[in-house]
């Protein structure tokens, strides 16, 4: 497989070539192990990563070179992909789709790369995302998911290429890690507003029996 000399896909019992320290001190960041990126990556946008990846991220630094393949060759290396691929959710996607570069710190989730290879490798430590949500908004992360270069120009975000449904999986995922409190703090909300419409009905049916006697 023309994948293996960076990447591992243990799904298939096949190792990365490289510790991931070695891996970061090599490359800059940590190639992901590709077991399950076929489930959360757009087919369309994984075909032209593996035929110009520096085009296909927008990102002109990427370690990943052309591979020289044609589109067949790429088309069977994206079959191959998809038969060993699982749907990831949560904190696992968070980690094969943000975590080589990103953390979460809050919920205990560390770059799989070190910083210093990352400053090195972008210019400086990737944010920790904990509350990314809360920060900049789901519209927001979508669009700079999507297309990094036209909202932040010269940013050292690449485009990842998520599908849609593993993009929806991804904000659901920040936001709920960014107010892990929101649903407990919703129906609190709701139980108030009833106390208090309860209370208020309560003085309306006194206030009406107190006129009712002085008429």
């Amino acid at each position: 497989m023309f994948c293996t000399s960076c990447h591992g896909l243990k799904a298939d019992g096949i190792n990365p070539p490289m510790d991931a320290k070695t891996a970061a001190m090599s490359f800059g960041v940590v190639p992901p192990d590709l077991s399950n990126v076929a489930s959360f990556t757009d087919k369309k946008f994984l075909f032209h990563f593996i035929k110009d990846p520096a085009k296909a991220s927008e990102f002109k630094k990427i370690s990943m070179p052309p591979m020289g393949l044609n589109d067949e060759q790429i088309a069977d290396i994206i079959a191959y992909l998809e038969s060993t691929a699982k749907k990831v959710h949560g904190a696992e996607l968070f980690k094969e789709a943000c975590g080589r570069c990103h953390s979460a710190k809050y919920q205990k989730i560390y770059a799989e790369t070190p910083p210093e290879n990352l400053k090195k490798y972008l210019g400086k430590v990737p944010p920790d995302l904990s509350i990314t949500m809360k920060a900049k908004g789901e519209h927001y992360l979508v669009s700079f998911i999507n297309k990094p270069q036209a909202l932040l120009p010269g940013t050292s975000m690449p485009r990842v290429g998520l599908n849609q449904e593993a993009t929806e999986e991804l904000m659901k995922y920040l936001d709920e890690i960014s107010d892990p409190y929101k649903e407990q703090r919703q129906k609190i909300g709701m139980i108030v507003l009833l106390y208090m419409l309860v209370m208020v009905g309560l003085t309306y049916a006194w206030k009406k029996k107190i006129w009712k006697n002085i008429h």
